[in-house]
Order: C-alpha cells, then structure tokens, then sequence
C-alpha cells in the first residue's frame, strides 16, 4: 500500500535512489526545502507507509521498539469508514501487521502503554467517522502482543465511548483514563490495574471531556490535562492529576480557547511537555501552535520547519529515536466538506520539526 501520493516526472533511477535513502533513515536532499512548508516532496512519500488518518491510535511499545498504529479515520474521502489495519514501525520501515485476532474498525480509540505490567492497552472508540452522528460506541479493551490483540474481559470497565484519554502515570505505576463521549462528555476517572478497570472517586475534576490532552509530566511527577470539548464549547483549562485528585491549575499564560485536537507528549530527552494544537482565526485559516509546560505556566515555542496546520493528529515519544513522533491528523479545515490527510510523520527534536 502507498501512501496516495504519485510522482511525476522522477526518472525510475532517481526514484530508486530516493526510495533507498528512505529505507535507510535518510533525507532526501530535497525534502529540506519541502520542509518549512509541510509538504514533503511527492518522489520521497513514495515509500511504503499507512494511509492519512485522523484520531488514530498510536502508541510506542518500549518492549518491542517499535511505534504502534491502528484504527482512525478519513472522513471525506474515498475510505467508507474507520481503518482497521495494525501498523508498526521500527526504525525507518514500516510494517502492515496481519494479526490473527484484531478490534474491529474504530476511531477515537485511546491507547497507550503500560509499563507497570508490560502491556499496550487500547479502549473503546467509535464504528463511525468523525462527526458522524450514528456512531456506536464500546468499551472493549485490548492489548497488542507483538504478534496480534487480545481482547480481555475485565469485571469493571468504563461505559462505552470514544476520543477519552489514556495515560501512564509513572510515579503511581498506573493506566489513568479520563473522559470521553458516549452522546456527551464524560467526566469519571479510571484506573487499570492490569486485569480490571476501578473507577476513582476525586473530590474535584475538570468535568465532561472529550478529546482532552494528556501527558505525564516527568519533573512535577504529575498527570497534565489540557484543554478538550466540552458540551458547551471548548475549554483552555490546566489540570494536575496526583493519585487522588484533579487540581486546577491557574498558569499566568495558556494557549486560547479556539483551537482544536491538542494531542500532547513528554519529551524525557529534553525534558518537555510539548502540546501542539490548531488555532482557528478564521475556521478555513487555522494555524498549529506549539506550546511547552513549564510546570507552572505555559510557554508558547517558535520554530522554523513545520508539520502543516493540522488537528487530530497522534503524538508518542519514541525511545530508540529518542523523539516525539507525530503521525497523521487532518491538514486544514477538520470539518470542510472534503479535508485531507497527510501520510507524513515528524520528529520534533527539542527545538524544532523534521519530516521522516
């Protein structure tokens, strides 16, 4: 499978070479110039990759060294509905999985890995594309072996739903997940344990979520929850999880309220928690903005290469690159009549995006 863009006019030796550097891990020398707009050349996406998506599923095993990637969805487009295909990455390759067992199609599924017992948890989603009112929801949960999924039965499981949020919280050794929507947000806290599903009771919380992002923050040793839909609008709310509670933060600076599909990750390499969001001026002109918690307030980042104006995409930090990792997401307008997807991936190093 390609990734659904076509060269013309690269001579066949030329193409080649550009496929091998690929291979390799190598930048073709013209994809620096591609680059600082976000569209990488049509020759270097030649290489085999999984096809655009919005709100996939995207994860890194540490156990295995590779990126994971199921599920999604292109509404708009050619594709009758969520993907279900498995992806995995190691290196420069990417792998199209046939896994004897599999979720079925979905999007707006949260998974992550658990690194208190070794396993990478996916839950619920949705049958249908974004915005598509007939959805049906599940509260399935799976893990990925490394060969295929098993689905477990857990006594307890949060109530079906799609777009909640999953996270590792190092410091309690636990899988938190928060919100979701089922119709409208929800707004219950869930631990996993390994077997089964415990829904905690916090004096406070940031109330019915979906699409929140979050990222466990090494330094503070905190769960940070940004932002999300609301059922009334949007929020630009900061949150703290600490084992026990939700506690809202109040940082001098944050990023604004309209934007869409924060997705963020914590960068152990250097050390931040990077948020990067679509901030809509206009609805057909939005604009990504790149955000760093500084564990009390936010910071807004400058760079110069960039991944595109783009929401829903799906963010991990990746150990063997040692690199955030974004893959995918929705190029533009995210509820236009006909938006694209992007195949490309990008690498942020600390200071700045690089197209891989």
């Amino acid at each position: 499978m390609t990734s659904g863009f076509r060269a013309h006019g690269v001579r066949s030796g030329a193409l080649s070479a550009i496929v091998l550097l690929a291979a390799a891990g190598l930048a073709w020398p013209g994809a620096a110039a591609q680059a600082a707009t976000g569209h990488p050349d049509a020759a270097a996406a030649r290489v085999v990759r999984p096809p655009g998506r919005a709100w996939g599923s995207f994860a890194y095993d540490p156990r295995l060294h590779e990126l994971v990637l199921f599920g999604g969805d292109a509404r708009g487009t050619a594709h009758p509905g969520p993907f279900r295909g498995t992806w995995t990455r190691s290196g420069a390759t990417w792998i199209k999985r046939h896994p004897a067992r599999s979720p079925s199609a979905r999007t707006g599924a949260a998974m992550v890995y658990d690194g208190a017992t070794g396993q990478l948890l996916l839950f619920g989603g949705s049958d249908r594309p974004l915005f598509d009112p007939n959805g049906r929801f599940n509260a399935q949960t799976w893990v990925w072996t490394g060969r295929t999924w098993r689905q477990l039965h857990p006594a307890a499981s949060p109530s079906a739903r799609q777009d909640a949020n999953m996270v590792y919280d190092a410091a309690r050794r636990e899988v938190i997940l928060y919100g979701g929507f089922d119709g409208g947000g929800d707004s219950d806290t869930w631990a996993w344990n390994g077997a089964s599903w415990t829904q905690l009771d916090p004096a406070t919380s940031p109330g019915p979520l979906w699409k929140p992002s979050m990222a466990y923050d090494s330094a503070t040793r905190r769960v940070i929850l940004f932002g999300g839909n609301t059922n009334t609008g949007v929020s630009n709310q900061t949150w703290s999880w600490d084992g026990t509670t939700w506690t809202q933060l109040h940082p001098a600076v944050h990023p604004r309220e309209n934007a869409a599909g924060w997705q963020a990750a914590y960068d152990p390499a250097s050390k931040q928690l990077l948020l990067v969001g679509q901030v809509f001026g206009v609805i057909h002109n939005p604009r990504n903005e790149i955000w760093s918690w500084t564990g009390t307030t936010w910071r807004k980042l400058r760079f110069t290469a960039t991944p595109g104006n783009r929401t829903g995409g799906s963010m991990t930090y990746d150990g063997v690159i040692r690199k955030i990792v974004l893959a995918g997401g929705t190029e533009g307008c995210p509820s236009c009549p006909h938006p694209s997807y992007p195949a490309s991936m990008w690498l942020w190093n600390g200071k700045t995006w690089r197209y891989w």
